[in-house]
């Protein structure tokens, strides 16, 4: 496990934490700023940028995580001046990704993103290398940066050449069900809202159950006992997703936008405001009108008491509603 600082602008953190511990990053301590909005050069302001140098002289640290996202800039004037690797939100859940991926498309799928991230900080390094500026932490002078760069834009085209023969897979695997009279239903959601533990609990065979985020990277379906129903889980969505990382996952969302039926679960046992916030990271994600079948909501973990399930479920309803249209 490696451990790390927290440099956040506000002091809502909790789901930032969330993904450090899934991450399996040790967050030490925390450094807050209140700002509203990023310095352009250090997204934290130049005089707490100082400090942070001194504290982490005190307290090292093996990564600084940004609750944010840093500007390609931003990123190489931290790790430059800072001498230790620094990742945004969007890094930290590409790195669960890196960790979790099995299946062949997942890993393409991963690899795809985690790439599209590298290529504008890597534009940063070449600009700042020809600048006359050193490299600095990450890199090794100006043509191993360069290199470096064309080899990401040429793995980028191959793994688009492999996902979407993948994709055609996929289109005829669901043809075939289809033709046999299968029906297909696809639990889809907020990460870490209880998709994995319903289908277990709906097919009654084991799947991969933890109270992690991002627990579930890899489409799994299974039938529904003799039935000609399949499930399907899916991975699940943040909100404030940038358009390259949904774009790389297009072939696992190419289940949810064909299926017969979706099944958006819902941590209900979370304060409204919350649950109305990640409706709306569900909406961004899957886009208006796009899914050919039905959707319907399930409210999960009422076990854990609620006053309000009510408030919840026209929330819900009312965010959700144009998605169909």
């Amino acid at each position: 496990m490696r451990t790390g600082a927290l440099i956040s602008l506000g002091r809502d953190t909790a789901e930032m934490e969330e993904l450090c511990w899934s991450a399996d990053i040790e967050l030490l301590y925390e450094v807050v700023q209140r700002r509203s909005r990023p310095d352009q050069a250090y997204f934290i302001g130049k005089g707490r940028y100082g400090a942070l140098k001194e504290v982490l002289r005190e307290r090292p640290v093996d990564v600084l995580v940004i609750n944010g996202e840093l500007k390609p800039s931003q990123h190489f004037n931290l790790e430059s001046g800072l001498k230790v690797e620094c990742l945004d939100r969007i890094a930290v859940v590409l790195d669960i990704f890196m960790s979790r991926a099995e299946g062949q498309e997942a890993k393409l799928q991963v690899e795809l993103a985690r790439l599209r991230y590298q290529v504008p900080l890597m534009r940063e390094w070449v600009h700042s290398a020809k600048a006359g500026e050193h490299p600095g932490f990450l890199g090794g002078g100006e043509y191993a940066v360069d290199v470096y760069y064309n080899l990401i834009r040429r793995r980028i085209a191959q793994i688009e050449a492999g996902l979407r023969g993948l994709a055609r897979d996929g289109d005829l695997r669901r043809g075939v069900r289809r033709y046999k009279g299968f029906r297909t239903v696809c639990l889809a959601g907020y990460t870490n809202a209880g998709k994995s533990s319903l289908m277990e609990r709906m097919t009654g065979e084991e799947v991969l159950v933890a109270d992690r985020m991002f627990s579930t990277l890899d489409t799994t379906t299974r039938r529904m006992g003799s039935s000609k129903v399949l499930l399907t889980d899916t991975i699940g969505f943040l909100r404030d997703l940038p358009p390259f990382l949904v774009e790389s996952f297009r072939n696992t969302l190419q289940d949810v936008f064909t299926a017969d039926l979706v099944v958006l679960v819902v941590d209900s046992s979370e304060p409204v405001p919350v649950i109305k916030d990640k409706a709306m990271a569900v909406r961004e994600v899957l886009g208006k009108g796009l899914m050919v079948g039905k959707l319907i909501v399930a409210l999960n973990k009422i076990d854990q008491g609620r006053d309000n399930l009510a408030e919840a479920v026209v929330l819900v309803d009312d965010v959700l509603e144009p998605m169909c249209a």
